[in-house]
């Protein structure tokens, strides 16, 4: 359990699905897009 603990941990601040996509779009290949665009 303490070998997956780092990801559970950042997983429960997402709660909903706008959440996830930024946090998806973030972490993309395409740096400085506005959030609106990374969450379409």
């Amino acid at each position: 359990m303490h070998r997956v603990k780092p990801s559970l941990d950042e997983a429960f601040v997402i709660q909903d699905d706008k959440l996830a996509l930024d946090f998806i779009g973030a972490r993309g290949s395409h740096a400085g897009v506005p959030r609106e665009k990374r969450i379409r």
